[in-house]
Protein backbone atom coordinates (compact mmCIF):
# COMPACT_ATOMS: atom_id res chain seq x y z
CA UNK A 1 0.00 0.00 0.00
CA UNK A 2 1.09 3.56 -0.44
CA UNK A 3 0.24 6.90 1.13
CA UNK A 4 -2.18 7.76 -1.71
CA UNK A 5 -5.57 8.64 -0.24
CA UNK A 6 -7.01 9.42 -3.68
CA UNK A 7 -7.57 5.74 -4.46
CA UNK A 8 -9.79 3.70 -2.18
CA UNK A 9 -12.53 1.10 -2.11
CA UNK A 10 -15.97 1.63 -0.67
CA UNK A 11 -18.58 -0.88 0.40
CA UNK A 12 -22.18 -0.33 1.51
CA UNK A 13 -23.79 -2.23 4.38
CA UNK A 14 -27.52 -2.50 3.67
CA UNK A 15 -30.07 -2.57 6.45
CA UNK A 16 -30.68 -6.22 7.30
CA UNK A 17 -27.40 -7.53 5.79
CA UNK A 18 -25.39 -10.00 7.84
CA UNK A 19 -23.09 -8.33 10.31
CA UNK A 20 -19.92 -9.38 8.43
CA UNK A 21 -19.72 -7.53 5.12
CA UNK A 22 -18.65 -9.15 1.89
CA UNK A 23 -14.90 -9.06 1.27
CA UNK A 24 -13.38 -6.23 -0.75
CA UNK A 25 -10.53 -7.73 -2.83
CA UNK A 26 -7.28 -6.06 -3.89
CA UNK A 27 -5.18 -7.61 -6.67
CA UNK A 28 -1.47 -6.89 -6.71
CA UNK A 29 1.52 -7.88 -8.80
CA UNK A 30 3.30 -10.77 -7.06
CA UNK A 31 5.50 -9.48 -4.24
CA UNK A 32 7.47 -11.10 -1.45
CA UNK A 33 6.07 -9.64 1.77
CA UNK A 34 5.48 -10.28 5.46
CA UNK A 35 3.21 -7.38 6.39
CA UNK A 36 0.26 -5.36 5.21
CA UNK A 37 -1.37 -2.20 6.44
CA UNK A 38 -4.71 -0.54 5.93
CA UNK A 39 -6.30 2.82 6.65
CA UNK A 40 -10.03 2.59 7.13
CA UNK A 41 -12.72 5.16 7.59
CA UNK A 42 -15.31 3.25 9.52
CA UNK A 43 -18.23 4.89 11.27
CA UNK A 44 -19.12 4.08 14.87
CA UNK A 45 -21.32 1.23 13.58
CA UNK A 46 -18.19 -0.81 12.69
CA UNK A 47 -16.92 -3.02 15.50
CA UNK A 48 -14.13 -5.01 13.84
CA UNK A 49 -12.23 -5.75 10.66
CA UNK A 50 -10.92 -9.00 9.11
CA UNK A 51 -7.86 -8.84 6.80
CA UNK A 52 -6.36 -11.76 4.84
CA UNK A 53 -3.63 -12.08 2.20
CA UNK A 54 -3.31 -14.64 -0.58
CA UNK A 55 0.18 -15.93 0.21
CA UNK A 56 1.88 -18.84 -1.56
CA UNK A 57 -1.43 -20.00 -3.04
CA UNK A 58 -3.58 -19.98 0.13
CA UNK A 59 -5.49 -17.37 2.13
CA UNK A 60 -3.65 -16.44 5.33
CA UNK A 61 -5.40 -14.64 8.18
CA UNK A 62 -3.50 -11.47 9.05
CA UNK A 63 -5.65 -9.36 11.34
CA UNK A 64 -9.06 -9.67 12.96
CA UNK A 65 -10.41 -7.40 15.65
CA UNK A 66 -11.05 -3.82 16.61
CA UNK A 67 -9.24 -0.99 14.85
CA UNK A 68 -8.85 2.74 15.23
CA UNK A 69 -10.49 4.57 12.35
CA UNK A 70 -8.45 7.06 10.33
CA UNK A 71 -5.15 5.52 11.46
CA UNK A 72 -2.80 3.09 9.74
CA UNK A 73 -3.13 -0.45 11.13
CA UNK A 74 -0.45 -3.01 10.32
CA UNK A 75 -0.65 -6.81 10.36
CA UNK A 76 2.28 -9.25 10.24
CA UNK A 77 2.37 -12.71 8.64
CA UNK A 78 4.94 -15.31 7.58
CA UNK A 79 6.91 -14.10 4.57
CA UNK A 80 5.75 -15.38 1.21
CA UNK A 81 4.64 -14.52 -2.31
CA UNK A 82 1.53 -12.31 -2.04
CA UNK A 83 -0.79 -11.58 -4.97
CA UNK A 84 -4.05 -10.51 -3.31
CA UNK A 85 -5.46 -9.07 -0.12
CA UNK A 86 -9.02 -8.89 1.13
CA UNK A 87 -10.82 -7.02 3.90
CA UNK A 88 -14.28 -7.14 5.44
CA UNK A 89 -15.98 -5.27 8.25
CA UNK A 90 -18.20 -6.30 11.14
CA UNK A 91 -21.27 -4.15 11.73
CA UNK A 92 -22.23 -3.70 15.36
CA UNK A 93 -25.89 -3.73 14.23
CA UNK A 94 -27.53 -5.32 11.18
CA UNK A 95 -30.28 -2.70 11.33
CA UNK A 96 -28.35 0.24 9.89
CA UNK A 97 -27.14 1.18 6.44
CA UNK A 98 -23.77 2.90 6.04
CA UNK A 99 -20.67 3.15 3.83
CA UNK A 100 -17.23 1.76 4.69
CA UNK A 101 -14.09 3.06 2.99
CA UNK A 102 -10.57 1.65 3.00
CA UNK A 103 -7.26 2.68 1.39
Amino acid sequence: MNQNFLTYARSYHNIGDSQWSAFVYYDHDAIISNNIRFYACGPAQVGAVDVDVYRDGIWADVYEGAFAGLQWVEGQFDEGMVTEARIRFYAASANEGFFLAVV
